[in-house]
């Protein structure tokens, strides 16, 4: 049994569930091995967003072990991203009553002391050490954009909470082009505990998840999802959405830098040989706001969040990039010689269509 990773989903205050999640592990060595962990939010109307995370994550997974071609961690996990995203659309094209369905996904390895990861949407990366927590990934929702804002001076938190496109999703998995991506890696130590989640967690601010996790630290991951899924749902909020984990506790097999990781100049020989060590996958009908499927047929192109209407600011004009400033208390990712950095990835910045799970979550 492997007690290092542990994970979960509630439905929250909805019907459905459309959250997904997986986690692989290395057959040449058992739980000692390296893992893969993947989660994703679907959404996009009745059965769609079931189909679209599941799909995602079955996807992402099969094309980084039996299809992806470079041995590098970043360019494996950035093709099979790519590959889910084709899935998605492939899927729409046999069955075009699934238009408008999406999903955000988080693809993250750990192996050989790193944490490597590929992510798209909202859903969260969180990696805790010393009582800390530091939100590791971008926010790809216009929040996140607006909380660039929070950094320059330009806005205040207050008002970024309340912009009412807040919870807008800048980039998706849809079948369409992928507007932002974010790929990058840093080390681990032993005794750091790592954090998949989809939004419905942001029900809890970060100091609670971190007091949270500290309590249950010793117990072990198991413990510690059940407590964090447990406070979402006694907080009790009129509209929570749909909340999904997976806790990782790293412990020195991860951390031990046996030799040189891919993304440091020398390839592996072999590609790893996975199995399923715990397999999580809960959905069932898609949610549809005020009225209309998410990424819909009918849905306005977002712009740039220069370009919606904020108090105090005047920066009509300036567009997305890849490159924005850090989510809040994200920890800068290690650069790697000879790697795939995100900066190089070549892929056009422009808003995504619709938006994510949005006011229906329980978040502020």
């Amino acid at each position: 049994m492997n007690r290092r990773v542990a994970q979960g989903c509630i439905l929250g205050a909805r019907d459905t569930q459309e959250d997904a999640v997986l986690v692989v592990g290395d057959d040449q060595s058992g739980v000692d091995g390296d893992l893969l962990l993947v989660l994703a939010d679907g959404m996009g109307g009745h059965s769609a967003g079931e189909i679209a995370s599941e799909t995602a994550i079955e996807v992402f997974a099969r094309h980084f072990h039996d299809v992806a071609t470079s041995l590098r961690p970043r360019e494996r996990l950035k093709e099979a991203l790519e590959a889910a995203n084709d899935a998605l659309a492939a899927q729409v094209a046999e069955a075009p009553e699934l238009g408008g369905m999406g999903c955000t996904l988080i693809g993250a390895l750990v192996a050989s002391g790193r944490l490597v990861w590929v992510s798209v949407g909202d859903s969260m990366l969180f990696r805790l050490r010393d009582g800390e927590i530091k939100r590791l990934n971008e926010d790809h929702s216009v929040f996140g954009e607006l909380m660039n804002h929070v950094r320059s001076g330009d806005l205040t938190l207050e008002e970024a909470k309340a912009h009412p496109q807040r919870h807008a999703l800048r980039a998706a998995l849809t079948g369409g082009e992928i507007a932002q991506m974010d790929l990058a890696a840093i080390t681990v130590e032993a005794g750091d505990i790592v954090i998949l989640a989809s939004d419905g967690l942001e029900t809890l601010e970060e100091a609670e998840i971190a007091e949270i996790v500290e309590n249950a630290r010793e117990a072990g991951p198991e413990t510690i999802v059940r407590d964090l899924l447990a406070a979402v749902e006694a907080r009790g909020a009129a509209r929570q959405d749909n909340a999904s984990v997976i806790v990782l506790s790293v412990d020195a097999a991860l951390a031990a830098k046996a030799g040189p990781v891919a993304d440091e100049g020398e390839a592996k020989t072999t590609r790893p040989g996975w199995r399923t060590v715990a397999i999580g996958l809960t959905a069932m009908l898609g949610v549809a706001v005020a009225g209309a499927s998410l990424f819909g047929a009918e849905e306005a192109v977002m712009p740039p969040v220069s370009e919606l209407e904020q108090p105090g600011t005047q920066t009509a004009g300036q567009e997305a990039t890849t490159d924005a400033a850090p989510a809040a208390g994200a920890e800068p990712a290690d650069a790697d010689p000879g790697t795939l950095d995100a900066s190089q990835v070549d892929i056009a910045v422009q808003p995504a269509t619709g938006t994510g799970p949005g006011d229906e979550t329980g978040r502020p």
